[in-house]
C-alpha cells in the first residue's frame, strides 16, 4: 500500500511512542512536537497500552476467548492480540479502528497471522464491525466477548456512547464484559490540562470530560463490577510554581448478566 508521507497518521504516532518500527519520519517529528509541549501525554499512553494486559487477563480468567477491541491503534506494541496470544494462541481478537489508513496498515502489518483480524469501522455503531464477515467468520457462533474501549469514549457523546453500548449489549451472551477508560473533568477544570484540551478543539477534535455520576447514568443494561469506578493513570501536573499529582482518567469494568 502507498501511503500519503506528507501527513502523520495517529496509529503510527502510538506506535513511535511505545517504542514501535512502524512509523515514518513524518510521525516521529509530529509526535515529538506534541511531547515537548505536552510530556504527559507519554505518560498517559504507556499507562493504557499496559492496561491491555490486565484486561485479557482478566477476561481469560472469566472464560472469554474473543475480543473486539474499537479504536485499537495498530497492532504492535504490546496491543490486544500480543498479549492474547501470549496467555492462549487459540482467543480470537478482531481490532478495530476508525481511521483508514490505520487500518489498511494494520492488515498489513497482520498479513495472515492466525485468530486475529482488523477492520475498519465506528465504534459509535458497533454492529458493521460485529455483523462483519471477518468477526463472524473468527468467532463463529461465540458471542461470548469481552469488549475494549481505551482512550476513546472521551471522542463520543453521550447519546452515541449510550445506543453503542445498548448495541454490544444486546449482540453478546451473558458472561460478556466490556472495559472502558473515560478521561475525568480535571482535563477542563485543570488550567494545566485545559490548554490542552482548547488546543484539541481548535483543531475540531470534540472531546467530551465526565464526573462519576455522569458515567453512572450511561451505563445500565450493563452491570458495574465490584470494582467500581476507578481512579488510574495518575499523573505529575504543573501546578503554579510547584507540581501535583492528579489521576485524570476513570476505568471500569462491565458485564452482562
Amino acid at each position: 500500500m502507498q501511503y500519503d508521507l506528507t501527513k502523520p497518521n495517529t496509529g503510527r504516532v502510538f506506535d513511535y511512542w511505545l517504542g514501535g518500527t512502524h512509523n515514518f519520519e513524518i510521525d516521529r517529528q509530529f509526535a515529538d512536537r506534541i511531547i515537548a509541549q505536552w510530556p504527559l501525554t507519554l505518560v498517559q499512553v504507556k499507562q493504557e497500552r499496559g492496561r491491555i494486559k490486565r484486561i485479557v487477563e482478566s477476561y481469560y480468567a472469566q472464560g472469554i476467548r474473543a475480543i473486539v477491541d474499537f479504536g485499537c491503534g495498530l497492532p504492535t506494541c504490546e496491543n490486544t492480540h500480543i498479549v492474547a496470544h501470549q496467555i492462549d494462541p487459540e482467543i480470537r481478537v478482531v481490532y478495530c479502528d476508525i481511521d483508514p489508513v490505520t487500518a489498511a496498515y494494520g492488515q498489513e502489518i497482520l498479513g495472515t497471522e492466525a485468530n486475529v483480524a482488523f477492520l475498519q469501522g465506528n465504534a459509535g455503531t458497533p454492529l458493521t464491525t460485529l455483523n462483519a464477515p471477518e468477526t463472524l467468520a473468527l468467532f463463529g457462533e461465540n458471542r461470548l466477548v469481552g469488549f475494549t474501549l481505551l482512550t476513546l469514549a472521551h471522542m463520543l457523546t453521550d447519546e452515541q456512547l449510550l445506543s453503542s453500548w445498548r448495541t454490544l449489549y444486546d449482540w453478546a451472551a451473558p458472561g460478556s464484559r466490556l472495559s472502558a477508560t473515560i478521561p475525568s473533568k480535571l482535563w477542563e477544570t485543570e488550567p494545566y490540562m485545559n490548554r490542552l484540551v482548547q488546543s484539541y478543539r481548535r483543531a475540531n477534535l470534540t472531546s467530551e470530560y465526565r464526573t462519576i455520576p455522569e458515567i453512572e447514568k450511561l451505563i445500565s443494561p450493563w452491570k458495574l463490577t465490584p470494582e467500581g469506578i476507578q481512579e488510574v493513570n495518575p499523573t505529575e501536573i504543573p501546578d503554579g510554581d510547584t507540581t501535583k499529582m492528579v489521576n485524570l482518567t476513570y476505568f471500569m469494568t462491565l458485564y452482562k448478566e
